[in-house]
């Protein structure tokens, strides 16, 4: 991307009346272009009131120069580092780079906020336990996804990912010191909610522009992302209304469930894929609802519970979804 279109970008948002502006700086890898990164961050903040930038990098370029400004901006500007779990899970999916990433510089940038970002694929599924609790030993919190684009299958994969999502539950049970990584980390307590959630919304509260210029509905839209099998036939028509298959309409757990919207129109055009991932999505749900069920039941005075908002909420939620969420 040019300076000029990142220029226009956020001159064009703040002529539209933009008072806080969050600003996502995606790559590839962001700061193998440095001096453009930074240009675009010390500009947005000259123009814009509240800004807050992030980015996701794989840490390897994250030296020198750029770690020094990246302390020094640290107030504004948040990396969150690529890392799938120990050296050798990490180095299969992430060109050998492990060693080429300086994790102290990240937790005493961010302290208790440092964040890695983990993928969850079928490769490498069988140490998701594992991998979550090396990643939190360096003093992460990690934010996990299943892989996009990868061969998930429903009869082999459902019970791998249950096992490992139940040997964290009971890890964290047995460590309160913990905080649970955002794939046990769900908001039951809106299960049952007859409120608008608040998800993503294309076009209205957020905005993606490419390299060229080219306005998208989110980074999922652009040609970099949206070249395999999940493939956006429209971008113009993704939106946050409905879900993967018909029967998301009446389904307990639409309200926690597919918070993606590019996610959901991606899968809404390949019917056998959707089916999987709506399989895989039930796992997971039912796994947050036996966390909290298993946290007010034997664990009442775990910190967990204390940073819920509204426990009452969380617990009618998890009701809700071991009762009528089946496998």
């Amino acid at each position: 991307m040019s300076f000029d279109v990142a220029r226009r970008t956020i001159d064009e948002t703040v002529s539209a009346g933009c008072k806080k502006l969050r600003l996502l700086l995606m790559g590839g890898e962001p700061f193998m272009d440095f001096d453009l990164l930074r240009r675009v961050v010390e500009y947005a903040r000259d123009h814009v009131e509240n800004v807050h930038i992030k980015t996701v990098s794989n840490g390897t370029l994250i030296h020198g120069e750029v770690q020094q400004w990246l302390y020094e901006n640290r107030d504004s500007v948040f990396v969150s580092v690529s890392l799938d779990g120990d050296r050798e899970n990490h180095n299969r999916n992430r060109c050998g780079s492990y060693d080429k990433i300086d994790f102290p510089f990240f937790i005493r940038t961010y302290g208790k906020e440092a964040e890695a970002s983990m993928v969850a694929s079928t490769e490498n599924l069988d140490s998701l336990c594992h991998n979550v609790q090396h990643v939190e030993g360096l003093g992460f919190n990690v934010k996990c996804v299943l892989a996009d684009d990868d061969n998930w299958d429903a009869e082999r994969d459902c019970p791998r990912l249950a096992e490992q999502l139940d040997r964290l539950i009971q890890y964290y049970l047995t460590h309160p010191e913990r905080k649970p990584f955002t794939m046990l980390r769900e908001s039951l307590g809106n299960v049952n909610t007859q409120m608008n959630i608040g998800h993503c919304r294309p076009f209205v509260n957020m905005h993606c522009v490419a390299p060229d210029g080219q306005r998208y509905a989110c980074h999922r839209c652009t040609p970099y992302y949206n070249n395999g099998a999940w493939q956006i036939l429209e971008t113009d028509t993704v939106s946050s209304d409905g879900g993967i298959m018909e029967s998301c309409a009446s389904c307990v757990a639409r309200n926690v469930c597919c918070v993606c919207p590019a996610l959901v129109h991606s899968l809404r055009n390949n019917k056998p894929m959707a089916a999987t991932m709506c399989r895989l999505f039930r796992v997971v749900h039912r796994a947050n609802a036996a966390f909290v069920a298993q946290l007010f039941l034997s664990h009442p005075e775990h910190p967990y519970i204390k940073s819920m908002q509204h426990p009452a909420e969380m617990i009618d939620g998890a009701r809700s979804i071991l009762t009528h969420l089946a496998l």
